[in-house]
């Protein structure tokens, strides 16, 4: 398998036009919401920007962004007893609650690290159902800071998992077993925390420009990396991509753990949990030109749909990243796909009806709960497939 190292993309690929990278018109800081221009920020600013129901105060004793401290007692009892570390936890909290399953599912759950970030703070997740030759899937969350509702989803769906093998009963728990997951919750945890403390819409990292802080994560991996649009080049951008690919301790610590999971083709499926447009979404982001497997990446993109919706009714869209949401060049889902990873996919997770949804417990169960039908419906794709093809 040959990871990508160069920022080359499809031949046909076509520069995108700023609609197309700026969707931003509103900036949302811990006082509120107001209206900003969809020009260049100004180069002083950090320039975060967010859909306009993003909440700069949660309300509700299950939301309250005050209740979720980093040394909160209540959430490390939670931790202890191995159940979810709240809602919208902070960084630490969650990181106490991986190394407590890791004890108390001794043999099925082993902390593991994706590097550190440029605070110096380590990137953990899990690795689930450890096996010398089994399939694996990744699943990453939170590379943009502000979307709390997917590192609180994949925390959910770590609990599921393991709460499905410890009752044996589940349907799909002999297919999840089958699999070794590797789940990161939170894969940006400076800007996650600068979203908690300063800027509830931050979406970047926290590295140190000469002008602004930051680097959005998920426009700097090496595929088709920065094809030349010159607005996405601002340092003050909220999509930055930085100076280079993987000049960032995130995505280049992160890219090297999923290089390490490759080796005779076992990552199978690659996730990355977004928020919040109700979309499953796959290569490309770089080009609109269809992928090799387009066709095949659409169906199974619908069938997880389908499953997802007959959760709680949500409808999601599914298609390439470019023609379906917008031009994203750098992302992660198109890295792993352009190295052989056939079936990777992003999750534009639900959109809440009230803001105050946005991180509740029941917001958060709701969103687990589709979304992990829609995971296990890939996973059955993928098993399938790959029997089919003797692998």
């Amino acid at each position: 398998m040959s990871w990508p190292t160069s920022t080359a993309m499809p031949p046909t690929a076509r520069t995108p036009a700023p609609a197309d990278w700026m969707p931003n018109s509103f900036r949302v800081t811990n006082g509120g919401i107001s209206r900003v221009s969809t020009a260049a920020p100004a180069p002083g600013g950090p320039g975060a920007a967010a859909d306009p129901w993003f909440p700069s105060t949660l309300a509700g004793s299950d939301s309250a962004v005050n209740s979720n401290a980093v040394d909160e007692p209540n959430q490390q009892g939670l931790n202890a007893a191995g159940n979810l570390p709240g809602a919208a936890p902070r960084a630490a909290p969650i990181y106490a609650w991986l190394e407590r399953l890791a004890v108390l599912h001794a043999g099925l759950v082993d902390v593991v690290r994706g590097g550190r970030s440029f605070e110096g703070r380590p990137i953990k997740g899990v690795r689930l159902f450890p096996g010398k030759d089994k399939p694996r899937l990744f699943i990453e969350a939170g590379m943009h800071a502000q979307e709390w509702i997917t590192t609180s989803t994949a925390c959910w769906l770590i609990h599921r998992v393991l709460q499905a093998d410890e009752a044996d009963a589940a349907p799909w728990s002999g297919l999840a077993r089958a699999f070794e997951w590797h789940v990161f919750p939170n894969v940006n945890p400076d800007g996650y925390e600068y979203s908690f403390k300063t800027e509830r819409a931050w979406r970047k990292t926290r590295s140190k420009g000469l002008v602004c802080y930051g680097v959005d994560g998920n426009r700097n991996w090496a595929y088709g990396w920065n094809p030349g649009n010159s607005t996405t080049r601002h340092p003050c951008a909220r999509n930055f991509p930085g100076r280079a690919p993987f000049c960032e301790a995130e995505t280049r610590g992160l890219s090297e753990y999923v290089r390490s999971l490759a080796p005779g083709a076992r990552l199978r499926l690659y996730v990355s949990l977004h928020s919040s447009k109700q979309m499953i979404l796959f290569p490309w982001g770089c080009s609109r030109e269809h992928s090799a497997d387009h066709e095949e990446l659409m169906e199974i993109g619908q069938r997880a749909a389908s499953a997802l919706e007959r959760v709680h009714g949500t409808k999601f869209q599914v298609g390439p990243i470019a023609s379906t949401i917008y031009m994203a060049p750098g992302n992660s889902v198109d890295w792993v796909y352009a190295a052989g990873v056939k079936y990777a996919f992003a999750m534009e997770l639900r959109n809440p009806v009230k803001p105050e949804q946005y991180v509740s417990a029941s917001a958060i169960e709701a969103t687990g709960e589709e979304t992990f039908a829609a995971i296990i419906t890939m996973l059955e794709e993928v098993a399938s497939r790959s029997s089919r093809c003797g692998k």
